[in-house]
């Protein structure tokens, strides 16, 4: 079941980022500044983030399986308005549509995860789902950037959704629903923000949230910022662009892998702390490097890969930990959360292209402040959370 959930969680990032590689082939064919096109990353986060607090708390309320279907058929209707986007302003609600629906695959991946093991092993169950959502990404943009010029952007859309039908198919085949009607919630909307309250009272969960919401949002900022400046800068192809932008959910999954093979020795606050730290030296080493002109595209991959490599090591913990606040609302929790992480990606989506003109200091500069705000928030997640996070995890069932 679990890996059937990777699968069906990695569909939502290929639509998010296999496009990447062509954003200045985008930005030629529409009109549009380096800024506009980098907001349609923004709009795509943030449809993401707040699908995602509707998902949650439906599914708790209706079961998982009937949403995550729904959510797959907005997903591929989304899909096709993109390719179909005569301008700007069609791409920009088209890529919103697109995003309300992938949402679904990734908050009610969390979601089940947590109805179907215990705490300790629901870190290594959100591992799991994250291997499946970098080894995807990776390899979509190394395709879109391989596929750009033969394809066009459009081409890369009309394949995301022939690959959405596919995981329809085997979701409605072999998907079973994990929340029995008897634990399902029958409250109404005045019920389901009192949910989302008591969460945000939790300091907790808001600090695991912030945390991973400063990490994703660096990482977000380099796939909406890092095209422009690595053409600019290096001159390179899409097809290269690609290849040293998959490096980041490539160091992603060996983030995770080991998170995975090392949850039964090393305790999750032990796993929180050294993602946090690598990712936050990964960061001053961009911004050091560039800021005396050392970056080559050797660098960029190396430190692309270590800065990934630490969000892989710390978001199943986070994750785990953060929704753990109270479990029988998991679905709320999980919603909450993404919309947490997400919105955050969504802001620096935009900040990126106020702040970088494509010579990349501003770029390093955004990255590193978001690396040491996310070290900040697991310092104090880690010191408010219980005993149980220093001990090794188990395997779940």
């Amino acid at each position: 079941m679990i890996y059937l959930l990777a699968v069906l969680t990695a569909v939502a990032w290929v639509g998010s980022i296999m496009y990447a590689p062509a954003l200045p082939a985008i930005a030629a064919e529409l009109q549009a500044s380096n800024a506009e096109i980098q907001i349609t990353f923004a709009v795509f986060m943030a449809g993401f983030a707040f699908g995602q607090l509707f998902y949650g708390p439906v599914s708790d309320r209706f079961g998982r399986r009937p949403i995550l279907l729904a959510s797959l058929v907005i997903y591929g209707l989304g899909t096709v308005a993109v390719a179909m986007a005569p301008g700007l302003g069609a791409l920009f609600a088209a890529r919103a549509l697109q995003a309300l629906g992938a949402a679904g695959g990734v908050v009610l991946g969390r979601a089940i995860v947590r109805d179907i093991v215990t705490f300790e092993g629901s870190a290594r169950g959100m591992a799991i789902l994250n291997i499946g959502s970098s080894i995807a990404p990776a390899l979509a943009l190394v395709a879109g950037g391989a596929l750009a010029a033969s394809l066009g952007w459009r081409g890369l859309f009309w394949l995301t959704a022939a690959i959405i039908v596919v995981f329809y198919i085997a979701a409605h085949l072999w998907l079973r629903e994990t929340r029995p009607p008897a634990a399902r919630t029958r409250h109404g909307i005045a019920d389901e923000f009192r949910g989302w309250l008591a969460f945000l009272r939790s300091r907790v969960f808001v600090a695991f949230s912030l945390s991973q919401g400063f990490f994703n949002g660096a990482l977000f900022a380099f796939m909406a910022g890092g095209p422009f400046y690595l053409i600019d800068q290096f001159g390179i192809s899409p097809g290269a662009v690609g290849f040293l932008l998959a490096l980041f959910p490539t160091g992603f999954l060996f983030g995770n892998l080991l998170s995975t093979l090392t949850s039964k020795q090393i305790s999750m606050a032990n796993q929180l702390w050294v993602g946090a730290l690598v990712s936050t030296a990964s960061g001053a080493f961009f911004l050091a490097l560039h800021s005396v002109d050392g970056l080559s595209l050797l660098t960029i991959g190396v430190l692309s890969f270590t800065y990934a490599f630490g969000i892989g090591l710390h978001i199943p913990n986070a994750t785990a930990s953060a929704i753990e606040v109270n479990p029988r609302l998991s679905g709320t929790g999980s919603a909450l959360y993404g919309f947490i992480t997400f919105g955050a990606a969504a802001v620096t989506s935009i900040l990126v292209g106020l702040v970088d003109d494509g010579g990349g200091g501003g770029l390093f500069a955004l990255m590193l402040a978001l690396a040491v705000g996310g070290l900040l928030m697991t310092f104090v997640a880690v010191a408010l959370s219980p005993k149980r996070l220093t001990g090794p995890g188990e395997t779940p069932p």
